[in-house]
């Protein structure tokens, strides 16, 4: 069991294997804080959900439910974890979301080509934690990254969330409250909820999407997609 500070929230975890314990370290409290809740996954289940992904290692098939474990428990502590690559630029948080594929993680890198690493860093590539401190919405490392699993732990103001969609032109546009929240559902709704859960989550979005700019971005893999987003979100922010 490792104790870690997620975000500002401590938490234990429990895992069996290193993977999943090597990504938790830079994310271990030494303090005194006490944990909100424990993270595992049960012995039965494990073996079972490893019988039904015989493509992935009992390693992998169990981060993968960690992070729903986590997810599913820290909404009711006032976050939740976003599907996007997040990158941490000029002091704030951009968040790039869209449906596995799309190219969220390559339209990062060439934020990464464009701007240099030195100055756009990836938080997380796959499952950023948001959460509000006084009412302001921070985008947070957590130790889940997908299949990369590229992460650091750090947390920055949210400039913007940009939806991502492929296509042969570049094209930007911002979009009202009302329209992004379905798009905020589609890429958190993986997670089986519960009503009062589910609940939770929604009223934490349409806080999210009432406070900070949210965007679609149909784009290609030039980096003139990057340039043109960081025209719009960052230079016009």
């Amino acid at each position: 069991m490792l104790k870690c500070n997620i975000g500002g929230f401590c938490v234990n975890i429990h895992s069996r294997f290193d993977f999943t314990n090597n990504l938790c370290r830079p994310y271990i409290d030494n303090g005194n804080s006490e944990p909100l809740f424990d993270v595992r996954v049960g012995e039965s289940f494990l073996k079972k959900e490893t019988e039904k992904n015989s493509h992935l290692t009992p390693d992998i098939v169990e981060h993968i439910f960690l992070a729903s474990a986590f997810y599913k428990k820290i909404i009711n502590f006032g976050g939740f974890l976003l599907h996007s690559s997040c990158i941490l630029y000029k002091g704030k948080a951009y968040l790039f979301s869209a449906p596995s594929q799309t190219g969220k993680s390559t339209h990062t890198r060439l934020w990464q080509s464009v701007f240099g690493k030195d100055y756009v860093k990836i938080i997380n590539d796959d499952m950023p934690l948001v959460r509000f401190t006084d009412g302001i919405p921070f985008a947070c490392g957590t130790p889940f990254a997908g299949g990369t699993n590229i992460n650091i732990n750090i947390s920055a103001p949210i400039g913007a969330v940009v939806f991502l969609e492929r296509a042969q032109q570049n094209q930007i546009e911002r979009i009202q409250p009302f329209s992004a929240i379905p798009l905020f559902i589609e890429q958190t709704k993986h997670f089986n909820l519960d009503i009062s859960t589910y609940t939770a989550l929604l009223d934490m979005i349409d806080v999210l999407t009432a406070s900070i700019p949210i965007y679609r971005l149909r784009c290609n893999k030039n980096e003139d997609s990057a340039i043109l987003a960081e025209k719009t979100i960052v230079t016009q922010e």
